[in-house]
């Protein structure tokens, strides 16, 4: 497992650029945040696809603030379609954890000369809280996001950065 919340998925897929994108809009749905939420359509994902960028979420029939946002880039390569995804939380799920976690610290040092590991152990509770549900939920979405989105292309994933056709 990786220290941040944050992994990539670089593919290369044997169709061109216009055919690698109507199968990637085949299998993403509006995107609402209502749609994210709900399972109405058979379509694993839901967000933007343009013509070579995108951005989409995996549908979930449960709530979880962790959710991976898929980011992605389509560009020609020599042999077919280079596919760059970036998987983040959302913006405003890492602004929130930022307050919390400069909250717990601030709230423990104006006190930390007079019952220095009490505070020190409430701030670090806080602090692991925060930590642990944020890795637990990213990453049990991120494994899912992945598998789901490999499933969409029949490529290999390419362990090297690979240059696009200038």
């Amino acid at each position: 497992m990786k220290s941040l919340p944050y992994d990539t998925i670089d593919l290369v897929v044997n169709e061109p650029l216009e055919q690698a994108r109507i199968r990637l809009m085949n299998n993403v749905g509006p995107g609402s945040l209502r749609a994210v939420f709900s399972s109405a359509e058979e379509r694993p994902f839901s967000g933007k696809v343009e013509a070579t960028k995108f951005k989409i979420y995996r549908k979930i029939q449960y709530r979880n603030s962790f959710l991976p946002i898929l980011n992605g880039t389509l560009e020609q390569h020599l042999s077919g379609t280079r596919i760059s995804v970036r998987m983040r939380m959302h913006l405003l799920v890492i602004a929130f954890l930022a307050v919390w976690i400069g909250t717990s610290i601030s709230f423990a040092m104006p006190f930390t000369a007079v019952a220095f590991w009490v505070e020190i152990g409430q701030a670090g509770i806080m602090i692991g809280a925060a930590l642990l549900m944020t890795y637990a939920g990213f990453w049990y979405e991120a494994k899912r996001s992945k598998k789901a989105f490999l499933e969409i292309f029949a490529g290999t994933e390419a362990n090297q950065p690979l240059e696009p056709i200038r």
